[in-house]
């Protein structure tokens, strides 16, 4: 940084060369020393470092005449070394270097080492290093306590002596030796499977800054096969570390599979794609080699790929996955499904609508395609699904999602007319008209109950309540467990003077399994609604309370009393009203019922003090009915208390402010979190 900013300033040039000195990098320091010469030629000492490093660069020399004796007598010293001079010459240039004696004590040790490759002064080279520390680079010295204990095969003192050497000294013969040491260290304890104790080589000694492919292997091969045991237990927090340490060093298909694996245990959605990625291109390509995969497999790689972004809605990187996969299986009819749900999901309709055309070119007969796409057609206004669904009638003609969607087409063509006004009087289609349809389509789609619902209904309109029933008898027939068909009967009945008909089709509508008091109780609803007569909602109402006293679900006899009853005070059917209130008061008084309903009469009066006993009513209610455990009273008195309140207030206010669509936005873009804080508020 200091240099960035001034350039020409020599002293910042001479302390860089020191440094760079100190870690062995010495061409570079010569130009550092070069430079510091421009602007301070007279700096003490620095005429005798220029030469130095020169000489340990292999650099051409400068002048020596300014030199002292003992400068010189260093740079003769250090000059023999390099051209391979014998031990006596050495030792005596050393004598005449006029370096300080314990300086010397370390060069003569030196020179025994580098004259007789068994030298190896474990215990003298240490002690004289101690001694002369303040005088000379103990970073250079700590690599040949190094070489010295590995001589003597000490490679731990050698793996502490280098460790101290790495903090100053990053020459590559210094790099190079320190790998060959933690590379064979590392690949004994590898060939006796101590994966642990692989890593358990010092942090320091791991991660360093040169390359080396055999130790870089050998750790990551420690590190996948703990990984590996790490999932096999299912650990897949310390197995994810370690594979993800393992893909640092190596890069194998059979890693990336289990680093995705891991990936995915912890649900990391998007870093288990791009190793599943990952595995797909590392893979082999000749298939002669025993971990080839055939395209099918690579491209149920490529789909569990979009799986594991679907996710997390990443659905452009979803699709890109599938498209890969579909390159490689491009006749997987699933495959490309799946590529069709996904566009749907993004909302990318025309995508979907194209992928399919290109299905359907080749597989005109594949019936979930012709599904996918009459629905996507249905969504559209302009597009008309009926010739889709045809076709899939045609290859199945039993197909129930096809002829459902083919009956709502044509009972809504043939009871389509003008909105309710006056207008409706010239342009609705006479029921003849929409009797003659609905005919046509039972041709199309026969033994629809749906169909003959309608047909039923159109005769009920033309008062032919003899066809009216007969249809309507057909459509319970066809219905099967179509609950919804089944109550629009029964209903319907009624309205074609079918009472008969209703009491003889209840008994065999009870025997539905699953069936809840909800739907009697609707029955009920809607014969108050149209005013058939109370004697039939009491007769629904009776087989709701059947299925209460069964406790079907959250059903209680109590809760569908208690349902029934705001029935009846919905329409204003007082006397109803008032028969099943006294039914609760008789038949469930420890319910929270009563309580319930003594909250309805006293929150009829515009009274203050009324109002505020209601309250305290529907919370007694509250209590009352979860310690009977009434859990649908209980929902429905908290529903009361919110109103009473005013905490509804508060919502009121919002819908107000926003309206129900900004609402609900608002409500979709809160996380979990919100949502707590936001039912606290209320």
């Amino acid at each position: 940084m200091a240099l960035t900013a001034h350039p020409d300033e020599a002293r910042f040039h001479y302390h860089r060369g020191l440094t760079l000195m100190r870690l062995g990098r010495f061409d570079e320091a010569a130009k550092a020393f070069d430079s510091t010469a421009k602007g301070e030629p007279d700096r003490q000492g620095l005429r005798f470092l220029q030469q130095l490093t020169r000489l340990a660069a292999g650099r051409q020399e400068v002048s020596t005449d300014d030199l002292s004796a003992g400068e010189k007598g260093q740079l003769a010293l250090l000059k023999g070394v390099q051209r391979g001079a014998g031990e006596d010459e050495l030792a005596s240039l050393v004598e005449k270097s006029m370096l300080p004696p314990e300086v010397q004590h370390v060069w003569q040790l030196l020179v025994q080492m580098h004259a007789n490759s068994t030298s190896a002064p474990v215990t003298r080279l240490p002690a004289a290093v101690g001694e002369a520390e303040t005088t000379i680079n103990s970073t250079v010295l700590a690599y040949y306590v190094g070489v010295a204990a590995m001589r003597k095969g000490d490679e731990e003192a050698a793996r502490t002596a280098w460790r101290q050497a790495s903090r100053g000294l990053s020459s590559p013969w210094f790099l190079e030796n320190r790998a060959g040491l933690l590379r064979q260290a590392a690949v004994a304890l590898a060939q006796e499977e101590r994966w642990q104790e692989v890593l358990d080589l010092s942090e320091a000694d791991l991660l360093t800054d040169y390359e080396d492919s055999v130790l870089n292997e050998t750790v990551g091969l420690a590190n996948f096969h703990l990984g590996y045991t790490a999932a096999e237990a299912g650990l897949w927090l310390p197995a994810l570390k370690h594979l993800r340490a393992a893909n640092r060093h190596v890069s194998d298909r059979r890693l990336a599979q289990d680093l995705a694996l891991a990936e995915e245990a912890n649900d990391h959605w998007v870093n288990a794609a791009e190793a599943w990625r990952e595995m797909a291109r590392r893979r082999p390509r000749k298939s002669d080699h025993p971990d080839y995969l055939t395209d099918e497999q690579v491209a149920a790689i490529w789909s569990h790929a979009s799986d594991c972004y679907g996710h997390v809605d990443e659905m452009g990187e979803a699709i890109t996955c599938l498209k890969n996969a579909i390159k490689y299986a491009p006749d997987d009819l699933d495959l490309r499904m799946k590529l069709v749900d996904v566009y749907r999901y993004d909302d990318r309709n025309e995508a979907a609508i194209n992928e399919l055309d290109r299905i359907l070119e080749s597989h005109p007969d594949h019936v979930p395609a012709l599904m996918r796409l009459a629905a996507l057609l249905d969504e559209n206004w302009y597009r008309d699904p009926e010739p889709i669904w045809k076709r899939v009638l045609r290859i199945e003609p039993e197909n129930v999602e096809a002829r459902d969607a083919l009956a709502e087409i044509y009972i809504e063509r043939a009871s389509s007319h003008a909105p309710n006004n006056f207008l409706s009087r010239l342009t609705r289609r006479p029921e003849k008209d929409r009797i003659k349809e609905l005919l046509a389509a039972l041709e199309v789609i026969p033994d629809h109950p749906r169909l003959f619902a309608e047909l039923g209904m159109a005769y009920v309109s033309t008062k032919k309540m003899k066809d009216a029933r007969a249809y309507l008898r057909k459509a319970f027939d066809a219905a099967g467990r179509d609950v919804g068909v089944v109550g629009l009967v029964l209903h319907e009945l009624l309205h074609a003077d079918g009472g008969d008909d209703v009491k003889e089709l209840v008994p065999q509508a009870r025997q539905f399994p699953g069936l809840l008091a909800s739907f009697w109780i609707e029955q009920g609803d809607q014969v108050l609604h149209c005013e058939l007569g109370d004697e039939w909602a009491k007769l629904f109402w009776d087989e709701a309370l059947e299925l209460g006293h069964k406790r079907r679900g959250d059903d209680t006899k109590a809760y569908t009393l208690l349902r029934i009853y705001e029935v009846c005070n919905t329409h204003g059917e007082d006397a109803l009203a008032e028969l099943y209130e006294a039914r609760i008061r008789e038949e469930e008084p420890r319910s929270g019922g009563v309580e319930y309903v003594d909250a309805f009469h006293a929150s009829q009066s515009d009274d203050s003090a009324a109002r505020n006993k209601a309250l305290r009513l529907i919370r007694k209610a509250q209590r009352v009915a979860q310690k009977a455990q009434e859990p649908g009273i209980e929902e429905m008195a908290d529903r009361v208390e919110a109103l009473f309140s005013g905490r509804m207030d508060r919502v009121f206010g919002l819908l107000d402010r926003f309206g129900p669509a900004g609402l609900l936005d608002i409500l979709n873009d809160m996380d979990d979190e919100d949502l707590d804080e936001l039912k606290h508020l209320f």
